[in-house]
């Protein structure tokens, strides 16, 4: 907590700022992230909700030892994700998962509530605001989901290429691929590397039109996974006797 953060600037001023007020830059940087990253997890209608289980009339229809253990919980969960934060300097969603869990049993019950609200014009037009986000938010779920399909896929067809170690890969846009193709981390920060050249094999997520400016420079297409108008796309490098 006290020493440096692990950047560095030509600025004299900002380098000044993090070498000689580590623990000021640090804990604002951090907390910062930290809370943004919360928040934006937790979205719009969640975080509503939680704002909501606050309400003194919602509050006490819940049984004082359940809401005490989800607070306790919640809070728990919450300085793990944080204390790994000021560790690592990493915060990945993921991380939230456990936390959310406990926030979601808090507010779920808020949900369910507002629906059973008196029916007036605000709060119909609140339940069909509602109703229409959890919709599209379904759909949004739904959309990721097929797009993580063809990365799984392109990543299982990479894995049986069955390509030797000492061959090398360049992906663009393409980490996941490399990461279900069974890349080792080391290989796959390699990869990313916007410098690397000539490689024998180019990892492209992206679109049609990027692959046509790829294959003006001595590859081929090996295999694509598209959806719509993205996809996955293979290059090989082609060899000339």
């Amino acid at each position: 907590m006290s020493s440096p953060l692990p950047l560095t600037t030509n600025h004299q001023f900002l380098n000044d700022l993090l070498v000689n007020y580590p623990i000021t830059i640090t804990l604002g940087v951090l907390l910062t992230i930290l809370v943004v990253k919360w928040l934006k997890g937790l979205g719009i209608l969640i975080t509503g909700l939680v704002f909501y289980s606050f309400n003194k009339a919602y509050q006490n229809k819940l049984d004082r030892e359940i809401k005490l253990s989800l607070y306790f919980f919640i809070a728990i969960s919450f300085l793990l994700v944080g204390f790994n934060l000021f560790n690592v300097y990493v915060l990945s969603n993921r991380y939230w998962g456990f936390h959310w869990f406990w926030v979601f049993i808090l507010v779920y019950p808020g949900l369910i509530s507002l629906f059973k609200l008196k029916t007036t014009k605000l709060t119909n037009a609140l339940k069909v605001l509602i109703s229409i986000y959890i919709v599209i938010s379904i759909m949004n779920v739904a959309v990721d989901s097929n797009k993580n399909t063809i990365e799984i896929d392109a990543g299982e067809y990479l894995k049986n290429m069955g390509l030797e170690s000492n061959q090398s890969i360049k992906l663009i846009n393409a980490e996941r691929v490399g990461y279900y193709g069974s890349m080792s981390l080391p290989d796959l920060m390699n990869a990313i590397k916007p410098e690397l050249q000539n490689t024998q094999l180019i990892i492209l997520n992206g679109k049609e039109d990027e692959v046509a400016k790829i294959l003006t420079i001595g590859y081929q297409l090996e295999k694509s996974f598209t959806k719509s108008q993205h996809g996955i796309y293979i290059l090989k490098r082609v060899t000339r006797d």
